[in-house]
């Protein structure tokens, strides 16, 4: 009877731990339902193993399989990511419980009383869960933010923790029979739980660390927009400055051949001066003057090299998030693009831009001319290439990839009939409703 009681707190802690540590799919009663099932389950069958089942038989090794599956196809059930992490969460919360067990199961050997044994093991059951939750669950919460890569490895750890244990408690006989191995048992405990105490806080700095990065990312991102938006408006002043130069010139000119009854030669020479101001005004691509300017500069310079990009872009002037940043983004995009074409023959030279808001729904796609050996390998969740790699591609990737982390945007890049494309999605209309 003792067995199945210790058991059942157990697998009734080990709920708990998933229910603290787990991001939930359900609501938090729906979880605690599947997840009462799951103990009732479990316990029913580890008391069919006591009564029914003597040693380590095969059907007692079909049963342990099938209580294995069954708790961790709840983890599966009731989080929300469904990918390694919860079986990382599953394995680890197994491990965890072992101590309360081993515990209460070491105090019957000793005193011979349930309820005193029972009570020891509810004790550090509780204790351990209360020491977790408020040592670590913050920083395992970080650390489970990160990419879902890596984690199939990681779980390793607490499948070796797992494996070392059931081979000293249980095997070749109980640990009730060979109490000389209890001292090491305490020992694995303590050091698994200072295993994942280090292991947690150093993905925890670098996690932190790449916050950090990405916050400098985001930095050099702004001061590449505010270099773009300067330019354009030197560029525009320089030109106000030739204008109003040629201005005094043009109007004492007019005022000659007005006074000569010149009048023919008076319009033409004023269509001449309002062509020159028309050169002079900034194109505008779209009603946000930030990302217009920062359009006509590198327009301009795409032309300077000889090429021409197609732009079709409608962005208002207000919109529900970082105009700077969408311009350093937009920015990093179309000139990646533009160097990507710039060594091929002028007839194979091909650059559009997609640039579209509405309503909190924002669509950056950047086109290019591409052959198929030439296709750049693009992944913001792994190694993002520098801005010095010679691949065009890898400029400003580090600003984009923040951008998409910051926003949870959708990031894609494709080749297809002889175009490499790049298209982010970000959808921000709760911040327009809000």
């Amino acid at each position: 009877m003792f067995d199945i009681l210790n058991y059942f707190f157990g697998i009734l802690f080990l709920m708990l731990y998933l229910l603290s540590f787990l991001p939930r799919r359900y609501s938090l009663p729906k979880t605690s339902f599947f997840c009462m099932v799951t103990i009732i389950l479990d316990t029913l069958a580890y008391a069919w193993k006591i009564i029914y089942s003597d040693g380590f038989g095969g059907i007692n090794i079909v049963i342990t399989v099938m209580q294995i599956l069954l708790i961790q196809g709840t983890v599966f059930l009731v989080s929300r990511n469904r990918d390694a992490r919860d079986l990382f969460i599953g394995l680890s919360a197994s491990n965890y419980v072992m101590a309360g067990g081993i515990a209460g199961g070491v105090a019957f050997v000793y005193t011979g009383n349930m309820e005193k044994s029972l009570f020891i093991a509810f004790a550090v059951h509780l204790g351990l869960l209360l020491l977790l939750i408020f040592r670590i669950r913050r920083t395992y919460q970080l650390v489970l933010q990160q990419t879902n890569k890596g984690w199939l490895r990681l779980c390793l750890i607490p499948a070796m923790f797992y494996g070392t244990f059931c081979i000293i408690v249980y095997l070749p006989v109980f640990l009730d029979r060979k109490p000389q191995n209890i001292p090491v048992v305490f020992c694995l405990l303590f050091t698994m739980m200072v295993s994942y105490i280090i292991i947690l806080s150093q993905a925890r700095q670098d996690f932190e660390h790449g916050k950090i990065m990405e916050q400098n990312a985001v930095l050099e991102s702004y001061q590449k927009g505010l270099e773009l938006e300067c330019e354009a408006i030197e560029e525009a002043e320089q030109k106000l400055m030739v204008l109003r130069h040629d201005l005094r010139h043009y109007a004492s000119a007019v005022y000659v051949l007005l006074e000569q009854e010149e009048y023919g030669e008076a319009k033409k020479l004023i269509r001449e001066l309002s062509g020159e101001i028309q050169e002079g005004k900034l194109k505008r691509y779209c009603e946000n003057p930030t990302l217009n300017s920062v359009l006509c500069s590198l327009a301009a310079k795409a032309e300077d090299f000889g090429e021409k990009v197609q732009i079709t872009a409608a962005v208002p002037r207000e919109i529900a998030l970082s105009t700077m940043e969408l311009a350093a983004v937009t920015a990093n995009l179309l000139e990646n693009a533009i160097n990507f074409v710039r060594n091929k023959e002028p007839e194979k030279r091909r650059v559009s831009l997609l640039l579209r808001y509405e309503q909190g729904l924002l669509i950056v796609e950047t086109v290019n001319s591409c052959e198929e050996y030439e296709k750049p390998d693009i992944d913001l969740d792994g190694v993002i290439p520098d801005s010095g790699e010679k691949d065009g591609h890898g400029l400003g990737l580090k600003g984009v990839a923040a951008f998409v982390r910051k926003y949870g945007a959708q990031f894609d890049s494709y080749y297809g009939e002889g175009l490499f494309t790049i298209r982010i999605l970000v959808d921000v209309r709760e911040k327009v409703r809000g």
